[in-house]
């Protein structure tokens, strides 16, 4: 059954609903957030036999984007589940712009003709970053939940040059070119 899952599972292509209950959530201070529900649905249970409530914060402020996923299995009986937050940005164009070293996805021409939601040519100014659990599976016994977190925050370009250049990481703060004795 679960074989007829769709491509990045079902929960992207589902309505959801304001989540009213965020107790076990601290305050988002100094943030706008959202808290969103997804609850199982008779429908969802054709082809993911497993009750479960699926429960997203979304918080913004200056900079910075976190997201705290939460999944609560509402059955009687363990279920294995994977996530991945999925978070297309838009960017310059990215066929000009030097991206830093970054490790992200981007569809390009073909792929991008392909997904309903982004027109043709609108690969050359987006980007994916993935956070994922989905090698290993998570297993939920019954009624326990399992949090994620995931921030997603700017940086000035000025660490492009900086600290976090790859040459400096590795082998220091020393000429980026050897030099023979």
């Amino acid at each position: 059954m679960v074989n007829s899952l769709e491509q990045h599972g079902f929960a992207r292509n589902r309505m959801w609903s304001l989540d009213g209950d965020t107790s076990s959530l601290p305050p988002a201070n100094n943030q706008s957030s959202v808290d969103l529900i997804l609850k199982s649905t008779e429908e969802d249970l054709k082809t993911w036999p497993h009750s479960f409530e699926l429960r997203l914060r979304i918080s913004l402020s200056a900079g910075k984007l976190t997201l705290i996923p939460r999944v609560r299995n509402t059955d009687n009986k363990p279920f294995p589940f994977t996530i991945a937050l999925r978070n297309y940005l838009s960017v310059s164009d990215i066929s000009f712009k030097l991206l830093c070293f970054a490790v992200v996805w981007n569809p390009w021409d073909k792929k991008a003709k392909a997904l309903p939601d982004l027109g043709d040519v609108d690969y050359k100014t987006m980007l994916c970053v993935d956070s994922a659990a989905v090698e290993t599976p998570i297993v939920l016994k019954p009624y326990e939940e399992w949090k994620g977190y995931q921030e997603l925050s700017t940086v000035s370009s000025s660490y492009c040059s900086g600290q976090l250049d790859p040459w400096k990481v590795l082998h220091g703060y020393h000429s980026p070119h050897p030099v023979n004795h």
